[in-house]
């Protein structure tokens, strides 16, 4: 015969389970990220003169109108050219950073629109004077 106070609520057993089931499963990951022991970590850029580098970045924005008027998306991104100049004794880096092409996009409920530096005339002329445009920098130590 089978003794009433062994029985148990079959849910309360699986919950139980899972539960020690998931901080199992917690323990052993926080297990597998720590390091065996602290390691240093340098996060600068070695930068040599010659170097050529393209970098592209790009954004998104969503916006929820007021009244129900439904949302706005704006996408928006560039691109980059850095040419390491120079670079002194010091590990100072002269660099030339040149804004090659930017776009934007605006997806809403009034319609689409897209507009991009390499387009000729227009309402986009504000991307043109943004497109091409460069400045010199000096890093200290090839540090930014």
């Amino acid at each position: 015969m089978e003794n009433p106070s062994r029985r148990c609520n079959p849910q309360l057993a699986g919950r139980i389970r899972t539960a020690l089931l998931f901080a199992a499963l917690v323990l052993a990951g926080t297990a597998a990220v720590m390091p065996a022991a602290a390691q240093r970590v340098e996060l600068a850029w070695k930068l040599e003169a010659g170097t050529d580098l393209v970098y592209r970045e790009s954004q998104q924005v969503e916006t929820a109108l007021p009244q129900g008027m439904g949302t706005s998306t704006m996408r928006s991104g560039s691109t980059q050219h850095w040419s390491v100049l120079e670079v002194d004794g010091n590990g100072n880096a002269t660099v030339r950073l040149t804004t090659e092409q930017v776009h934007m996009n605006l997806d809403g409920p009034f319609g689409a629109t897209r507009v991009e530096s390499a387009d000729q005339g227009g309402s986009e002329a504000f991307l043109d004077a943004i497109a091409g445009t460069s400045y010199t920098v000096v890093s200290i130590r090839g540090e930014w």
